[in-house]
């Protein structure tokens, strides 16, 4: 089962306040907001509190995450633990539960909350980019380039989506575009962020209409090694019960010869979610499989990554990625890197089903 990171709360108990659900053996379960975007933050406040040694009470979301919140010497000091949050990643509707023991006495209660979706369908996003020192004394930059399409002038963003991060806020550049019109920028995450290392970028058109691409290369003293990347809409991105591949794939862990296979992964979704991953040689056979948590718009690039499930050279192998996080959307690649040149190629994951 997928969680979700949850952070539970103590409150001080000033009284039930009004509630907007019925309880059921007097567990009363009220949301912080009934209606919510998808990705925010709701606080569910419950009746009566998790108080005594041996209480606790187990939320079910209603999209295949739960939490628990038990007696500890927090709720002593604040008179009482009594809230728990959640975030949904997708629209719908959701019955919450709350089932536990409080004071020898089993509760249990419920609500629901309707979650609308983000207009976020039109929005790009370019899977990676770089300005940093990689392996073998490579030095990766990236270079975008974004066109008007249109008749008139586009407003549009930038967004930085780091490495590692929870991107609910990302730093943002908001720029315009006349008509039919092309805007290079060099560099991009040096040049418009002043950021060194790596990051996913997200592009939001305000007004008028957008196409874009990338370049992501090895600067050398003789030239650049680069790998084309393209610029996805996010309606385009794998989803929930969906499986997708990545193919043509080789590690070399010497380093010394042959090629090295970094596997990024991008989470579109305003919540946490979970992507499994399963890595096999060319034959069918598994090697071994991980599981990825990602903060939301959280971009992950795991270097070297067949390492992870096997020290041998993978001559020929391939990757199955899946993801059971109810609403949940993300991007994935493979970034093969010849180990002698530093040359590298792009390989988007293909979506089987």
């Amino acid at each position: 089962m997928a969680r979700w990171s949850l952070v539970l709360g103590c409150a001080l108990l000033l009284g039930a306040g009004t509630a907007r659900a019925t309880a059921a053996a007097g567990l009363t379960i009220t949301p912080s907001k009934a209606t919510a975007l998808a990705g925010e933050v709701i606080v569910f406040t419950f009746r009566p509190a998790v108080f005594n040694p041996g209480d606790w009470v187990t939320f079910d979301f209603g999209d295949r995450t739960t939490a628990s919140v038990t007696h500890s010497s927090y709720c002593d000091l604040f008179g009482g633990c009594s809230e728990v949050e959640h975030a949904y990643a997708a629209a719908g509707t959701y019955q919450v539960k709350g089932q536990g023991k409080i004071s020898g006495a089993d509760v249990s209660g419920e609500v629901t909350v309707t979650i609308n979706e983000l207009p976020t369908e039109n929005h790009l996003y370019i899977a990676t980019a770089a300005h940093l020192q990689g392996y073998q004394g490579t030095q990766w930059r990236t270079d975008v380039e974004v066109h008007n399409t249109g008749l008139d002038s586009a407003e549009f963003a930038i967004q930085l989506l780091a490495r590692n991060e929870d991107n609910s806020e990302p730093t943002t550049v908001t720029l315009t575009l006349a008509a039919r019109r092309t805007a290079r920028y060099n560099d991009i995450l040096a040049s418009l962020f002043s950021f060194t290392g790596a990051a996913a970028l997200r592009i939001i058109p305000i007004s008028g209409s957008l196409i874009a691409a990338s370049r992501t290369y090895n600067q050398t003293s003789h030239g650049t090694y680069g790998q084309y990347v393209p610029a996805v809409q996010r309606a385009l991105a794998i989803h929930a019960g969906s499986h997708a591949r990545l193919i043509q794939l080789a590690h070399d862990p010497t380093l010394a010869s042959g090629y090295r296979t970094n596997l990024g992964l991008v989470n579109a979704s305003p919540a946490t979610i979970t992507i499994d991953a399963l890595f096999y040689t060319s034959t069918g056979f598994l090697m071994g499989a991980k599981t990825y948590e990602l903060k939301p718009f959280e971009f992950r690039q795991i270097d070297r990554v067949f390492e992870e499930v096997t020290s041998s050279a993978v001559e020929d192998g391939y990757i199955s990625l899946s993801t059971t996080t109810s609403g949940a959307r993300f991007f994935a690649y493979a970034s093969v890197v010849d180990n002698l040149t530093g040359d590298p190629v792009f390989l988007p994951a293909q979506v089987i089903d």
